[in-house]
């Protein structure tokens, strides 16, 4: 990636070589589909890499430790176990990812004092030989930009990390969330098309497929803020089946919520994403050993929807993404079904929350939203009898929710609410006639 000669006045081209590497996961069951498809974006990155195996290389034990949030405690005996040695093995190869890059002056010294990135909306770029125009500015140490090739019109995200002046390795871990997925063939986190750095100008990069809006976003623009039964049923279906997309990988997200989760684009405006992966951690080794909890852990999630143990300061598990997976559920039946959504003191949203996950508690919630599924009290009982290291039952609630579907006489597959209301206004036209496919399958 490097700024293209038709950048602005006074900003030249890059001088550094840049090495990328190209990258595909795109395996629906309709081939011929995924073909057309890959033919587009293998025009404009180049032949995409089959994720069938890969060779995953032990870390040193700095850079496990750059994995955690904070260096381990001393007096903490669990603290660190199973994030350095086995864990490490489950780290996949994103060796040109340089993480060790020192910039030099011009007197020969070293000097890691770089100057904020900042690229405006409208400047090109150029990626593996095509050109490529910012369509929103890329500023700070992490985040992501929506860029179009210049020639088929094809929109993408640029993801971006600067390489100096940052500590958390958060793209990284992304990367590797990305790469493993695609590994396993797990249909519900976006597509990583290419990875690579500049060094001309300090960052690090992955580039997607472009997706749609938030499910925040689309709920926000609801009648009262809320989704119809049917569609507030089959999101919750659809994100515990990406959730469980990401456990299954070996990761958990620890910020479950409406932001976290996109829809996809022009044809693909019916698949559920899972994103954010700035926030996710290891549970398990590549052997399946469960990870020992440290313990002490940072608030990592959101207030509203942070589960218990992340009010309490304790490690998160699979249990905890399903514990905000369900304060997430319940709301897209109606936004201000959780009592503690305009509270602030977190020792009265850790008690809210207490209430909200106790059989009674749920039947009250049922009582007060008809709406909501019958079982619902199940859910919050199969959620709160899961331990640190116990894989969930992920099929037991997925059944409640279908059984509310067949209830109410919906189908799994109907329209959701935004498919007859909302257009694809930033794909271009020719781009999506091209790309006229079926939404993928789930496995």
């Amino acid at each position: 990636m490097r700024r293209s000669s038709g950048t602005a006045p006074g900003r030249g081209r890059s001088r550094a070589a840049n090495r990328s590497s190209s990258h595909g996961q795109f395996k629906e069951t309709d081939g011929t589909a995924a073909n057309n498809y890959n033919t587009l974006v293998q025009k404009i990155f180049g032949p995409m890499k089959t994720f069938e195996r890969w060779d995953e290389p032990k870390a040193s034990s700095a850079e496990a430790e750059r994995q955690g949030e904070r260096s381990p405690d001393k007096n903490d005996k669990n603290a660190g176990k199973g994030q350095g040695k086995d864990d490490d093995q489950w780290s996949v190869n994103c060796e040109d990812f340089n993480y060790e890059l020192t910039v030099e002056d011009s007197d020969g010294r070293q000097n890691k004092k770089v100057k904020p990135l900042i690229l405006k909306e409208g400047e090109n770029l150029e990626i593996s030989g095509k050109k490529f125009k910012l369509c929103s500015a890329m500023t700070g140490n992490y985040g992501f930009a929506e860029i179009i090739e210049e020639e088929s019109k094809m929109p993408f995200y640029l993801h971006y990390e600067t390489m100096v002046n940052s500590k958390k390795r958060k793209l990284k871990v992304g990367c590797q969330v990305h790469i493993l997925a695609a590994a396993a063939n797990r249909t519900h986190i976006i597509r990583l098309i290419q990875r690579g750095t500049d060094t001309s100008l300090h960052v690090r990069y992955f580039v997607t497929d472009a997706y749609g809006p938030t499910l925040s976003d689309l709920q926000s623009k609801r009648a009262y803020q809320k989704f119809t039964v049917g569609t507030a049923t089959r999101l919750s279906i659809e994100s515990l089946n990406a959730i469980e997309d990401l456990h299954a990988i070996g990761y958990v997200h620890r910020d479950i919520r409406p932001t976290s989760f996109i829809i996809g684009r022009g044809a693909f405006e019916s698949q559920i994403y899972l994103i954010n992966f700035g926030c996710v951690r290891k549970f398990r080794t590549k052997d399946g050993k469960i990870i020992p909890a440290r313990s002490y852990a940072p608030f990592v999630s959101s207030v509203r929807y942070a589960s218990r143990a992340c009010h309490d300061r304790l490690e998160c598990a699979r249990k905890d993404d399903l514990e905000s997976w369900l304060f997430m559920s319940v709301e897209f039946y109606h936004i201000n079904i959780l009592s503690w959504r305009s509270m602030s003191n977190l020792a009265e949203i850790r008690r809210e929350k207490e209430a909200f996950m106790s059989e009674r508690g749920a039947r009250a919630l049922r009582m007060d939203c008809l709406s909501l599924p019958p079982r619902l009290p199940s859910a919050v009982t199969e959620i709160s009898s899961l331990r640190y290291e116990t894989t969930p039952n992920y099929e037991a609630l997925r059944e409640i929710f279908k059984k509310h579907l067949e209830t109410k006489s919906f189908k799994i597959r109907s329209k959701w609410d935004w498919i007859s209301t909302t257009t694809a206004e930033s794909m271009d036209n020719a781009a999506r006639q091209a790309t006229n496919l079926d939404p993928p399958k789930n496995n």
